[in-house]
Parts: structure tokens; C-alpha cells; sequence
């Protein structure tokens, strides 16, 4: 039971802003002052979930918050009295990105990475309600249900793993990308291609993997196409290495997440967008871990 009411509570974006344009809110559009909000946020809610104590994770969320699991619908009490049963210290929280409501004043829209809840990592969608002294989890849904994961947790709530996302379209399915596609092998080979090119610290040879306007945003900035080749020229050999997880096909584009080892390590996970035809990478995004 406590192991499906946190999935479901890290697998929920709110379910009342349809009207947002969803289109442009993406890993890699450009950052707003919503970061500054929701990372306190995050961190204070971790904390208050390994306390274990009900009026305490109560207070997250408003007196009407309701979310969808992949078809069913659970009230703000039955949620919280799972929240309570969660023992401490078994997960870990990442910040993917944050976006301002365009239409809904003081609503953020955000996205996080959980570890520690399943075989594989768990994408996350919120809808926050923002004002001075305010902030808790107005509502949400289950956004993906069709990877093995949500499927056995939805499966051990007796609901279908199966949802309904109207004509929200985002970007991403969640850590775990379906396998129907080709294009593994296509992001397989980039990146091989570019490891091996990393090696040589050639500075041209490494621009030519990006596009003109590539942009990294990592967990604090901002980072331009000439800061990442300069950094990855002075890469010494052997030290850096970008590892395939998962891809799919977006249109003319591939959206793929990757492990990035330094020293054989891994170090953070990343969205990455690559152009099929030019086979350029045209941004990248980077998880921000915000609790511990």
C-alpha cells in the first residue's frame, strides 16, 4: 500500500491545467523564478514524508486536492493515510523543470525524478499552488501507466493501467522510454561517436556534435554551446563518458535520457534532444537532486 501511494505521489501532475500550453513546457525551455520555489518546496516535502506523521504530510496539499492513477481517482485523506505508512529514507527527489501557469495565476507546473521506489526511476509531474505562506499540491494524475513499473503498482490498486491525457502532449514518457521504436540504435551510435570524438580534444570536431544554439541548463545555470565544447576539450582522456538509458522518436528529433560517468561513475542523468538528420545534439538538461 505505502509503496503504490508514493509512486502515486511522485507520479502526478495537476490535473486542472489542461488549458497550459504544454507544448512549449519541456525539459529545455528556458528556466523562470518557479525554480526558486519549488526546490525549497521539494525539500520540505521529503522531509515532512519520513516523518510519518499525518497532519504533517496533510498540510502538503489543499483541503480539495484529488489525483488520477491511471483511471482512479483517490481523495486528499485516503492519499495521505497511504503517505503516512512510507518508511523513511528510501528515495531520493530530482528537479527536472519548472514553469509559471500561463494561465492560471500562482499554479507552477513541475516536473521530478525518483529513485528508490522501483526497479527503474520514476518521472514525476505536480501542479503546485503558490502564495506568500503558502504553497501545497492543489491536484494531479497519473500521467504514463503503460511501462512495467506503473503497470504492477497500478495493478497492486486494482486500477487499469491505462490513462486518459486529452490532448496534453509533453515530451517525455518517464525515465523508462517504450521499446517500439528504432531509435536505440540510433542514439547508441551518436553517442559512441561522440565519446570517442570527446577523446581526442579536438575542439572542432567536438563543437560539430552540437547545434548553433545549443544550451545545457544544469542545476544552477544556464550553459552555452561554447562553455560545454571549451569544458569538454579540457576533458582529460578517460575521464568523461555519456552512457545510452533510454530513447524515443519525437518527429524529426530523439528525445534520450543518458548516465554521465566521470571517472567511471556516475555522476547525474540527463534529457538530451538530438536532430536526427544533422545528428547534432540540440539541448540537454540535467536531474537536480534536492534532498538527500
Amino acid at each position: 500500500m505505502w509503496l503504490t501511494a508514493l509512486w502515486i505521489l511522485f507520479s502526478v501532475l495537476g490535473a486542472s491545467v489542461g488549458q497550459d500550453d504544454h507544448s512549449n513546457y519541456g525539459l529545455f525551455s528556458p528556466p523562470d523564478e518557479s525554480e526558486h520555489i519549488v526546490r525549497p518546496f521539494l525539500k520540505m516535502m521529503s522531509d515532512t514524508i519520513q516523518t510519518r506523521r499525518w497532519f504533517e504530510i496533510s498540510y502538503l496539499f489543499t483541503n480539495g486536492f484529488m489525483f488520477k492513477n491511471c483511471g482512479k481517482i483517490l481523495n486528499k485523506d485516503h492519499f495521505v493515510e497511504d503517505l503516512a505508512q512510507i518508511p523513511s529514507g528510501s528515495f531520493k527527489i530530482w528537479l527536472i523543470s519548472s514553469k509559471f501557469s500561463k494561465f492560471s495565476a500562482g499554479k507552477i507546473l513541475f516536473k521530478v525524478l525518483i529513485r528508490g521506489l522501483s526497479s527503474s526511476k520514476i518521472e514525476a509531474r505536480f501542479t503546485l499552488s503558490h502564495a506568500p505562506f503558502y504553497d501545497k499540491i492543489s491536484d494531479g494524475y497519473v500521467y504514463y501507466c503503460n511501462n512495467p513499473d506503473s503497470s504492477r503498482l497500478a495493478a497492486q490498486d486494482n486500477s487499469p493501467a491505462v490513462v486518459s491525457v486529452g490532448q496534453d502532449q509533453f515530451p517525455f514518457h518517464g525515465i523508462g522510454y517504450s521499446s517500439h521504436d528504432s531509435s536505440e540504435p540510433i542514439v547508441r551510435t551518436f553517442l559512441k561517436r561522440m565519446n570517442d570524438i570527446i577523446e581526442t580534444g579536438n575542439p572542432v570536431m567536438i563543437s560539430d556534435l552540437f547545434t548553433y544554439g545549443f544550451t545545457y541548463h544544469n542545476c544552477h545555470n544556464i550553459r552555452s554551446k561554447a562553455d560545454i565544447v571549451d569544458s569538454l576539450t579540457k576533458m582529460p582522456p578517460g575521464y568523461f563518458e555519456i552512457v545510452y538509458e533510454s530513447s524515443e522518436f519525437s518527429g524529426n528529433q530523439i528525445n534520450f535520457i543518458s548516465a554521465i560517468k566521470y571517472t567511471g561513475e556516475i555522476q547525474t542523468h540527463a534529457f538530451f534532444i538530438l536532430n536526427k538528420k544533422d545528428q547534432q545534439l540540440k539541448s540537454g538538461d540535467a536531474f537536480c537532486l534536492v534532498s538527500q
